[in-house]
């Protein structure tokens, strides 16, 4: 049992707003962010007391922490996907020395077992009683949705208005998951192409539709890299220099699936590869001389969640290789099997990771090519919430609540705000489906319009075309 648990949370009432100030990164800070007036992604809201909190093991809220030994165990870890008894034996290996750094350099002793879903869900309820709010909206973005589903299985009666941005079910098995996060890349790779397409000062613009496919494969073929120019991410961290073909598929696979896809940056990155020098792919944190413990440490915040520790190597290779002989723009990476590696010595018991239904009605929002988590996803936890309605936008990104521009996040803020659904409805930009409809297919990756109408970044100089080829 833990002799205590302290959680950081921070509380926005309605009557403390001011006009500007700084800003954070933890989501304690956000809070402090809005009522200084530094974003205005919740403008629309704030007649609501808004509350966040760092969850268990994050941020101020018993941070996970570890040391060099720590970090070189999880570097190992992702080295290329072990391919035979022996080499899983040893991820294993290192998995256990992995967790047991954690949980060495981790206050208080013994948290590390208490940071699944299950616990963060008793965090929120302790604070609403503690708050005295009678029901509460809730917010839940990519792992967070998990958490929104376990508090409204467990506490029905205090859901109000739960909004669930990027969905993350429960029930769902892994090779499934490592097969949609494959297919998602993949699909996420293609609206790479087509933005190049449609911008005359891409690196690959003119050279025709797949020619940024042709190059990342070239890329990989030509691997190793050398790196002689990285600079790492955050300025604090080392670099690799020189790449592997996996290195690759690493530092492109982190920069697909990431909130605000930077499609510019990736394709400069691409084209300066192409011609030898992969030093932008070098300092990814994605790559294993980048690593960094304090981040990945919150890999063990799933660990609790799934039962990955009970893995063998046969149901390993048997999945690994029935999802690699379907990617077929050699994508070749998967969160999911670097979740199950890194929690292949959990010492802890995991309850079955079985699904949630519920009847409470919700709003679920989801993007077609959303890279960091796969848009099928939704779809499984629109199935287990029966009664909800399912917001699809045509577009890219990991999540859509920041996209304040967008038709989703305006039907979010309303459901949020007024507790009103939104209609059945489709145009270029999104498709509501209520409950008792199916959904359409997935469209294809070139049909819909790029930028910044698809929630696209453009950090670089590129010029925008009006219409699609």
């Amino acid at each position: 049992m833990l002799d205590y648990n302290m959680l950081a949370v921070s509380l926005l009432l309605t009557d403390s707003r001011c006009s500007n100030g700084g800003g954070g990164d933890p989501n304690t800070a956000v809070a402090w962010e809005v009522a200084l007036g530094a974003i205005d992604t919740f403008d629309g809201l704030l007649d609501y007391d808004l509350m966040m909190m760092d969850t268990r093991g994050t941020w101020d809220s018993n941070p996970l922490n570890g040391s060099a030994t720590g970090a070189a165990a999880i570097s190992s870890l992702l080295q290329p996907f072990p391919t035979n008894q022996s080499a899983f034996d040893a991820t294993r290996a290192s998995s256990a020395a992995f967790i047991k750094d954690v949980e060495q350099w981790t206050t208080p002793p013994g948290i590390v077992q208490y940071l699944s879903v299950r616990e963060v869900a008793h965090d929120y309820e302790q604070i609403r009683i503690a708050l005295g709010y009678e029901k509460v909206n809730f917010l839940g973005l990519s792992y967070g949705t998990r958490r929104a589903i376990q508090y409204a299985a467990r506490y029905p009666q205090r859901v109000g208005n739960f909004v669930l941005d990027g969905v993350v079910p429960s029930g769902l098995l892994p090779q499934y998951e490592a097969q949609t996060q494959v297919d998602a890349l993949n699909r996420v790779l293609y609206r790479a192409d087509a933005f190049c397409l449609n911008n005359s000062s891409c690196p690959f613009f003119g050279h025709g539709k797949g020619s940024v496919i042709t190059a990342y494969k070239k890329i990989l073929a030509s691997a190793p890299l050398p790196a002689p120019n990285c600079v790492a991410e955050g300025g604090s961290l080392t670099c690799a220099t020189t790449l592997t073909a996996f290195n690759i598929q690493q530092a492109v696979a982190n920069d697909l699936e990431s909130q605000g896809v930077d499609f510019p940056t990736l394709l400069e990155s691409l084209n300066s590869s192409l011609y030898g020098d992969g030093s932008s792919f070098g300092g990814s944190p994605a790559v294993p001389s980048n690593i960094n413990i304090l981040l990945t440490g919150t890999v063990l915040l799933e660990c609790g969640d799934k039962n990955y520790q009970y893995t063998t190597f046969v149901e390993w290779e048997k999945s690994l290789n029935a999802v690699l002989a379907h990617d077929p723009n050699q994508i070749g990476q998967s969160t999911t099997w670097q979740l199950q590696l890194s929690c292949l010595a959990w010492p802890y018991r995991t309850p079955p990771d079985e699904a949630l239904i519920t009847d409470v009605p919700m709003l679920l929002v989801t993007s077609d090519f959303d890279g960091g988590l796969p848009t099928e996803w939704t779809d499984s936890g629109w199935a287990q919430a029966r009664n909800s309605v399912l917001v699809v936008r045509h577009g890219d990104d990991h999540t859509t609540f920041s996209l304040s521009d967008q038709q989703s996040t305006v039907m979010m803020k309303e459901f949020l705000s007024k507790g009103t659904l939104p209609k059945a409805m489709s145009n270029s930009s999104v498709t509501v489906y209520t409950p008792g409809m199916k959904r359409g297919p997935i469209p294809d990756p070139y049909s819909v319009p790029t930028g910044e109408v698809a929630g696209d970044v453009n950090c670089g100089n590129l010029t925008e075309a009006a219409i699609l080829p």
